[in-house]
């Protein structure tokens, strides 16, 4: 792909309006769009921010890219896979696509199966494992693939982190792996209704 767009490093790309014809518009957020669309083939979602209307979240977005290379090991197991990051479109648009994995838990109008919670809490887990703060937990950055969200006991759902432009590695140096990963861990399991410690 070609494009008058900026160049960016060495590793990014362009996609035009025209390699994405089913684009489908999911959202707004504080952090620019949502998108849906067939990237390099595969079912994916975008984040979509223009860089001169919003020049702060460039930096956010490129941390964002940043956090998925760093928990390359988890992609597509715990962190959706990182399929793009570059310049999008004819303009100033920024993006970085993942794949799509399925709803987030916020959308589940029922009650959650015991298989989806306690999912997200290792999905959570695996995070901290490697060092990693989240740093935005919301049922709305945790995704489900695999069963339907209220699920059935034969079910095996897998729920995937998304969102990490908040996310950061942890300073053991002062001592905030713990406590932070503490303070994480009680707020989902309050979010998903989980009892005890």
């Amino acid at each position: 792909s070609t494009s008058n767009a900026p160049p960016g490093g060495a590793d990014e790309e362009v996609l035009l309006t025209t390699e994405l014809p089913d684009k489908q518009w999911m959202g707004s957020s504080r952090c620019g769009s949502t998108w849906r669309a067939k990237v390099h083939g595969e079912d994916a979602v975008i984040k979509v921010v223009d860089v001169d209307q919003q020049p702060e979240l460039q930096e956010e977005l490129a941390h964002e890219v940043a956090m998925y290379e760093a928990l390359r090991e988890l992609q597509g197991r715990v962190v959706p896979r990182l399929l793009f990051h570059g310049w999008l479109w004819e303009g100033s648009l920024r993006g970085l696509a993942t794949s799509y994995v399925g709803p987030s838990l916020a959308d589940c109008r029922q009650p959650l199966s015991e298989q989806v919670r306690a999912s997200a809490l290792q999905a959570l887990s695996s995070l901290h494992e490697r060092g990693v703060l989240h740093g935005d937990i919301r049922l709305e950055n945790f995704v489900v693939q695999g069963a339907s969200l209220a699920g059935s006991e034969t079910s095996s759902p897998q729920v995937f982190m998304i969102d990490l432009g908040l996310s950061r590695v942890a300073r053991s140096e002062l001592g905030e792996h713990g406590g932070v990963c503490d303070t994480e861990r009680a707020k989902l399991r309050m979010l998903l209704g989980v009892e005890g410690v």
